[in-house]
């Protein structure tokens, strides 16, 4: 039997705190009229994640929820397994530290019955929830990278590159058809975004499935009805981790791009940076923060770093060893 809703909820050795907040939400979202199934998926963790009070109470008080476990590890695989087991016309896809607004499920019934050109949404606002707080330099750039959004009408577009009412993975829903051929692609290797597996923090994989999405004729966009907050718990709410989010996140976007829209190939040959330029200014900026520290423009720096190397690696060039140096010497990869 087909149902309307799979809710996905891919988890590894999750903060308590932050996951119980998450699945309370899940639990109390209204599914007047609406047949919801939701599937935790275990992605190995260190400790069996189905003796957790908040998972018992869910898997409890929830009709067609259920816990699979997925021994391979990363994010990509957890997903896909969900994927293929999910009976739902749709798959909303929520992490372990999201906490959707109750009214969530009913607004994208309403805009799936409304915009059927439209395949991919996501929540026009998110807030940040620092729960431990944050340092106030990182914070401006820290909402930025944990997907602070404030769209408050609803925004759509099918322009074949990023654009900035395009859906985060945070809160994503698309048409479980689309998401079935997304995965075809990865099996046979056409795709090859492998999202956040162990200290490895690329998420690329939300960005191209909407990408997919937009390939395969349909629009993305997002709807300030479509509410939740993203919950930061303090070991991610540090210069280190972001860090490696802002590496990992700009260093794939290249990549991702030219699997699904194969003729980008030849706009990044034709914009690549130089091999002496990217040398001198990488070198000159590193030498600066180096006696000069300012966090916020380091961040702004490895955004820098990785969506050049991104695209040095898409064309098969080889990454000047003293940009290899300085990515080794601050801990990038």
């Amino acid at each position: 039997m087909q149902l309307d809703y799979s809710i996905i909820i891919c988890t590894y050795n999750p903060d308590e705190e932050v996951f119980t907040r998450c699945l309370n939400a899940v639990e109390q979202l209204d599914k007047r009229d609406l047949k919801v199934e939701v599937l935790l998926m275990d992605n190995n963790s260190t400790n069996s994640v189905g003796s957790l009070k908040c998972v018992e109470s869910l898997l409890e008080k929830v009709p067609d929820s259920k816990l699979i476990l997925v021994k391979e590890q990363g994010l990509t695989h957890a997903r896909a397994a969900g994927i293929e087991a999910a009976k739902g016309r749709y798959v909303v896809f929520f992490d372990d530290d999201n906490e959707p607004e109750t009214g969530y499920l009913q607004e994208l019934k309403r805009l799936n019955a409304n915009y059927n050109h439209v395949a991919a949404w996501g929540p026009g606002i998110v807030k940040v929830d620092f729960i431990a707080g944050i340092e106030k330099a990182l914070e401006g750039f820290a909402r930025a990278a944990f997907q602070q959004r404030e769209t408050d009408y609803i925004a759509y577009s099918n322009l074949r590159s990023w654009q900035e009412c395009y859906p985060f993975g945070t809160g994503l829903s698309v048409r479980k058809e689309l998401l079935i051929s997304y995965i075809k692609m990865l099996k046979k290797g056409i795709y090859s975004m492998t999202d956040r597996k162990g200290n490895n923090l690329s998420s690329g994989g939300d960005t191209q499935m909407v990408l997919f999405c937009v390939k395969s004729g349909f629009a993305a966009g997002v709807s300030p009805e479509l509410k939740m907050t993203h919950i930061v718990p303090s070991k991610r709410a540090n210069f280190q981790y972001l860090q490696r989010l802002s590496y990992g996140t700009y260093l794939c976007y290249s990549q991702l791009q030219v699997e699904v829209f194969p003729g980008k190939f030849d706009e990044i040959s034709k914009a690549i940076i130089s091999e002496t330029r990217f040398k001198k200014k990488v070198l000159t900026k590193f030498v600066k923060f180096w006696f000069r520290p300012n966090p916020v423009k380091q961040l702004e720096f490895t955004n820098y770093i990785a969506a050049n190397c991104g695209e040095y690696n898409v064309v098969g060039k080889a990454i000047p060893k003293t940009v290899q140096w300085v990515i080794k010497k601050l801990n990038l990869s």
